[in-house]
């Protein structure tokens, strides 16, 4: 058995898929990368409804540092990425929304967003996606 890394690639014949590590949502998250087609499967680490930080095993900062790396996807350039492919509710979302979570995740951590708590849990909305965390993340 083998373990996938980060930086893996998987060449599934004429489509090459490169693995990119992304836990924060869960610590066993990823990512896949098709550089070639300009698309992003981001399975549970993104897509436009609550993003689930405060869950057994997930991570708020770790969860940053992925948004904070994904959102270089998104800016104009040879990596650029124009599509994301989510998980959940939609099939097909603008790689706008990796720079609107990677500044989701600052505000939060820079205690710059209001919440409203949901079962306990911090939510916090932002345009086409919300973010649930267990506590302040200064205390995460």
């Amino acid at each position: 058995m083998e373990t996938i890394r980060d930086g893996d690639v998987f060449d599934l014949g004429g489509r090459s898929l490169e693995v990119l590590w992304t836990p924060g949502h869960a610590p066993d998250a990823l990512c896949l990368l098709d550089r070639e087609n300009r698309l992003l499967l981001t399975g549970d680490t993104f897509y436009p409804a609550t993003l689930y930080a405060h869950l057994d095993g997930s991570d708020f900062a770790a969860y940053r540092a992925t948004a904070r790396r994904l959102s270089a996807l998104a800016e104009k350039g040879t990596d650029h990425v124009d599509t994301l492919l989510p998980a959940h509710n939609e099939p097909w979302v603008s790689s706008d929304y990796l720079e609107k979570m990677r500044d989701a995740f600052d505000s939060i951590a820079h205690d710059e967003t209001p919440f409203v708590l949901t079962d306990g849990n911090r939510e916090y909305k932002f345009d086409g996606f919300t973010i649930l965390t267990r506590d302040s993340p200064a205390t995460q």
